[in-house]
């Protein structure tokens, strides 16, 4: 049974904390292994959660990111047990379905991705990479591939759960706006590094969706789905992030740095003036 430590940010309201709960710990329920502990950070709002998420990279000296407004949650381990940050003024703004979709989401993340193996990469890896784009670029691009991987096999576990439904309304809410991504668009296009970035950090959003594409029962909506929020890009790169994507599928890999190897290279392959 999973232990889930709670702790509060702000004006968390205890019928909120608790009806949370209550859905992490019948999802846990559906594992045979779930993890031992998790840590489940609730907030006010956005803002304390991404002070505390930024607190955390500095303390930690984590490379977390700026989650910004675009996250809808975050999950990460690197004080050695799976935690997960949940801002309630976005959390109580989701339809029933979609709020269920991301706590599956989240909670497949500690299953499969529970462990500080989940987030090193193995140190002959790195300087390969290094060698190839310079060290910060490699790691940022290394970081942003793997985000990806991660995120589409915890699709992929729940899909196979029967969970896809769930899913498919968790993925509808944040595909449902590419505003900032057009946005970008033009100046990542600017030079190859930047470019190269951007394609890799489009594929996270979509990898959520690709695995429900080929569930029969939400495949059409996962597809037009995707196709809508990469519809600002040109034909190639459409066709690129979904080949990358398509390979971790067909190859059916559950081991993650196999998966994040083989989207690097594929990454690079198809986009190799990007």
């Amino acid at each position: 049974m999973t232990k889930i430590a709670l702790r509060k940010f702000g004006n968390v309201r205890d019928g909120d904390a608790k009806r949370i709960l209550a859905i992490m710990e019948d999802l846990y329920g559906e594992f045979e292994e779930p993890p031992d502990l998790v840590e489940l950070l609730l907030f006010e709002d956005l803002d304390l959660r991404n002070a505390q998420v930024a607190e955390e990279a500095r303390n930690r000296s984590a490379p977390l990111g700026d989650p910004g407004e675009g996250l809808l949650s975050i999950h990460e381990c690197w004080g050695g047990s799976p935690r997960v940050y949940i801002s309630l003024d976005i959390a109580s703004s989701l339809p029933e379905g979609a709020l269920r979709g991301m706590l599956e989401h989240e909670v497949g993340h500690t299953v499969l991705h529970g462990s500080l193996e989940s987030y090193i990469f193995p140190l002959d890896l790195v300087r390969d990479y290094e060698a190839i784009f310079g060290a910060e670029f490699a790691r940022a691009l290394l970081t942003i591939v793997a985000a990806s991987v991660k995120d589409f096999e915890v699709t992929r576990l729940w899909a196979g759960m029967g969970a896809s439904r769930d899913q498919m309304d968790f993925v509808d809410h944040f595909l449902s706006s590419n505003e900032e991504e057009k946005a970008s668009y033009a100046i990542a296009k600017s030079g190859p590094d930047s470019a190269l970035l951007f394609l890799a950090s489009i594929m996270k959003p979509v990898a959520c969706a690709h695995p429900l594409t080929m569930d029969p029962a939400v495949g059409p909506r996962a597809e037009r789905s995707i196709s809508e929020f990469l519809s600002f890009m040109d034909d190639e790169e459409r066709r690129g992030i979904l080949g990358i994507l398509g390979e971790i599928s067909s190859r059916g890999s559950h081991d993650t740095l196999e998966n994040v190897m083989v989207a690097m290279e594929n990454l690079r392959l198809r986009f190799p003036h990007a």
